[in-house]
């Protein structure tokens, strides 16, 4: 019975999800599978992380794996800013500048 439950531990996480990776994102990105980088983006930045809700912003500006939104678009910039994000504060800063806000 033991030896099952060991088996159990050891094949049991093998068979779980893996939990959303900002490099797999960013190498997902990079190769133009937008799909792939829009699912670790999007489940990192509902979860705070202010680099994946950086490069969700940017993914919604552009429409890159999705429709172009500006309001998604600044909303998640705005959050990744507000976290303390510098690229994402320099975004909204320049989205200010050119009107861009809705």
């Amino acid at each position: 019975m033991r030896r099952l439950i060991a088996v159990a531990l050891v094949v049991l996480p093998l068979n779980s999800a893996l939990p959303a990776s900002l490099e797999t994102g960013r190498r997902a990105f990079q190769v133009e599978d937008f799909a792939t980088a829009l699912a670790e983006f999007r489940a990192l930045a509902t979860a705070g992380n202010t680099e994946a809700q950086y490069w969700l912003g940017q993914m919604y500006d552009a429409g890159l794996g999705l429709p172009a939104s500006p309001r998604m678009a600044i909303n998640w910039l705005r959050k990744a800013a507000d976290g303390g994000h510098a690229k994402a504060q320099r975004v909204v800063g320049v989205y200010y500048e050119i009107g861009k806000t809705v």
